[in-house]
């Protein structure tokens, strides 16, 4: 079933929306972003961490600072997981090799070109190691996408196969 024009118009506006959220998060400088972060890890932290709270403030910051990272590079992982997937979205009518190689190479142009935009944010700068995390986060969320679809054509050719079997059959006589 081809997508409708506007549901690819919805699709693109998405990614678009989704981009300048990348964007927005990469513009901050970093006393921002890094407050941000601390307090995303220190959430987790006393979410998943028995007691937490309980704990003295010292092993509380010494937990959330070698959390942050990590929390980092989920946030990374994460943003470009959601971009994967709404950029195959975006390209459902292409051919399927054709759509998993542009729907990539988007993401990672983009990642690369965040990363060079945080060279002039104050007190930022580019990682490679986020490009990877970020490529990265961009082929789980096009492999999800694309297990999503093959899940969906399955159990939609299961319900034609049970409806057709449970339809009404015509008396000859």
């Amino acid at each position: 079933m081809k997508p409708t024009k506007l549901a690819k118009t919805m699709s693109w506006f998405a990614v678009l929306l989704w981009m300048i959220v990348i964007f927005t998060f990469s513009a901050q400088n970093a006393t921002d972003s890094s407050r941000l972060s601390q307090k995303t890890t220190k959430k987790v932290a006393e979410l998943s961490i028995k007691e937490f709270k309980k704990l003295p403030k010292d092993s509380q910051f010494k937990i959330i600072d070698k959390l942050e990272v990590k929390t980092r590079e989920f946030a990374h992982l994460l943003l470009y997981t959601v971009l994967g997937m709404l950029a195959m979205a975006a390209l459902s009518g292409y051919k399927s090799k054709a759509g998993i190689f542009i729907a990539f190479a988007m993401c990672a142009l983009y990642a690369a070109t965040d990363e060079v935009h945080q060279i002039f944010v104050q007190e930022r700068g580019a990682e490679l190691s986020d490009f990877f995390i970020d490529s990265c986060g961009a082929v789980i969320g096009i492999t999800f996408t694309l297990l999503l679809k093959r899940i969906i054509k399955f159990l939609m050719l299961k319900l034609q196969k049970i409806q057709f079997r449970n339809r009404p059959q015509i008396d000859p006589n």
